[in-house]
């Protein structure tokens, strides 16, 4: 029986593909079945779209601005905030995957 393994990703930033893609690549060449899922696609289009834009400008203009949002999403009240409103969205489209 062949091993499944599931690489979770987002594609906010080239380098969460490219581990991915050479996780992929790495289980695929020892015979498992691998299945990558890009975690940023399971968020409304809009929502991601302007969260990846956001990320992208701030990231390589604004370092400092994306440094304080990363820090302020880490606290616990605004990643709680945040998972609440998102959340049961999300968690619905992830558990018909994993079904």
């Amino acid at each position: 029986m062949s091993k499944k393994v599931l690489i979770l990703t987002g594609s906010y930033g080239s380098w969460h593909n490219t581990a991915a893609e050479s996780l992929q690549s790495a289980y695929s060449s020892n015979w498992y079945i691998t299945t990558v899922v890009d975690l940023a696609e399971y968020y409304k289009k809009t929502i991601w779209k302007t969260t990846k834009k956001f990320y992208e400008v701030s990231s390589s203009e604004f370092p400092k601005v994306w440094e304080f949002t990363y820090d302020l999403m880490d606290s616990i009240k605004i990643k709680d905030l945040f998972y609440s409103f998102s959340y049961p969205y999300f968690q619905n489209k992830f558990n018909k995957l994993i079904e």
